[in-house]
């Protein structure tokens, strides 16, 4: 008894379901992009199979079935090329050179030139749903593929672009909740175990965004509420203690900066109201303006000590 259409395609679902769950549980984007273009291979009956997917600037092969190493590696293609803007214009998920409106040599000629010529290509699938994340280059298939199986491969595409756009997802999140942890791991360290006093002032605002007990301590703060504050408010505040003198020598410094280069500080000596401190500083320069200011540490030196 021969299986009705609905029964295929209550297969091609099943089977297609089990996929999804396979690629979900895959531990990398290149492990699931392996999964899967041999999964494309096996349905399209192919003897190679390359998903290409973005990697800074260009795309590569970050997943590939019966690929050398060495075309893995030789093998990328422009993010801005002409190749992949004319595949975000495509509004298809399964292309074939065995189509009427792609005929072998038009084929050729927007799939090939000076781009994949290093592979045979049958058939191209894109990835893309919201957005474009890469495509399929299926080559070597025994020919052109039957209408359901088509439209097994665009139904695989779907779950494709879903499974790998969250696995991209998902390791970016990952990267970034371990090196959140790593700062707050550092941040700690610093606060806690650094021996000197470390204070952080904002370039721009001149706000305090950073000091530790030791730095408190030394300036007979306690726990007064200095973070956020700027540099004038401060003074304002504090206009006759050892805080606000060295408030005053940052200033007197940072007036005289040429370069960010050096420090405003080098074992600078500070001499207050009968307390020396050693001041030394480096000028940190990040991503955002509460990113870039002077890390300066502070160390008490006793009387003897600075004889």
């Amino acid at each position: 008894m021969e299986n009705t259409s609905s029964d295929i395609a209550q297969d091609s679902q099943k089977f297609l379901y089990a996929i999804f769950l396979q690629c979900l549980n895959k531990t990398s984007v290149k492990t699931l992009a392996d999964y899967l273009a041999k999964t494309f291979a096996d349905i399209a009956n192919a003897q190679e199979a390359a998903i290409f997917l973005r990697r800074g600037d260009v795309y590569t092969i970050q997943g590939s079935y019966s690929l050398r190493k060495a075309k893995i590696d030789a093998s990328h293609v422009g993010y801005k090329s002409p190749f992949v803007r004319r595949l975000k214009q495509i509004d298809k998920d399964v292309i074939s050179k065995y189509q009427g409106d792609f005929s072998v040599d038009e084929f050729k000629v927007m799939f090939m030139k000076h781009t994949l010529s290093r592979f045979e290509i049958d058939y191209v699938i894109i990835l893309g749903g919201k957005k474009f994340i890469g495509f399929v280059v299926l080559g070597k298939t025994s020919g052109k593929l039957l209408h359901e199986t088509e439209e097994q491969l665009a139904q695989l595409a779907h779950q494709a672009y879903a499974s790998i756009d969250y696995h991209i997802l998902r390791d970016i999140y990952q990267a970034a909740v371990s090196e959140l942890k790593e700062m707050r791991e550092m941040h700690n360290h610093i606060m806690k175990e650094f021996p000197y006093g470390i204070i952080f002032i904002e370039q721009g605002a001149e706000k305090i965004s950073l000091i530790n007990q030791n730095a408190r301590a030394a300036f007979n703060l306690g726990k007064d509420s200095v973070l956020g504050k700027s540099v004038s408010e401060l003074l304002a505040s504090y206009a006759d203690s050892v805080f606000s003198d060295f408030l005053r020598a940052y200033k007197s410094a940072k007036a005289l900066r040429r370069s960010f280069r050096s420090g405003l500080f080098d074992k600078h000596a500070l001499r207050v109201k009968g307390s020396v401190f050693e001041i030394s500083s480096v000028f940190i320069s990040g991503a955002g303006s509460e990113k870039r200011g002077d890390f300066i540490t502070v160390k008490s030196i006793s009387t003897q000590e600075s004889v």
